[in-house]
């Protein structure tokens, strides 16, 4: 179920994801542990939604209908209200070429399905935390 978005509460975590029952286990996964989170089925509702309640950090898949995680990466960028978010890429594609691409669209760190839980619990811990990603052994 997703987080409603006239919430007065901070949303700490955007999942977006287009696997319905991926996008649940992160969701519960993070609050589990204590943060807020929506979800997005593709990349046009998650610029909507970052848009309209600003995140701490993005979760974003890469390949999704609709809208790809690359090009939804580009329109946060693009956007005053959310230029700053940090956005890590979560996705099974871990080759050379889509690291570089999601680093040019404006992702700043790389993680590879299957999810490895601690690494990500890590990486969202630490980008929370400092309020942007600092370099590390996921980054791009």
């Amino acid at each position: 179920m997703r987080r409603s978005m006239e919430s007065p509460q901070t949303l700490d975590v955007l999942i977006v994801e287009d696997d319905p029952g991926a996008r649940t286990a992160v969701r519960r996964l993070l609050e589990r542990e204590g943060y807020t989170c929506a979800e997005a089925g593709d990349g046009r509702e998650a610029v909507d939604i970052a848009r309209l309640r600003p995140p701490r950090l993005v979760l974003m898949d890469l390949m999704m209908p609709e809208m790809d995680g690359f090009a939804a990466a580009r329109q946060l960028r693009l956007d005053p209200r959310t230029q700053d978010i940090p956005i890590h890429c979560l996705t099974g594609l871990d080759f050379p070429e889509a690291r570089r691409a999601a680093k040019r669209s404006g992702c700043e760190v790389f993680l590879t399905k299957p999810l490895d839980v601690e690494g990500l619990l890590d990486n969202v811990s630490v980008a929370l935390s400092s309020g942007k990603h600092k370099s590390g052994k996921v980054a791009l």
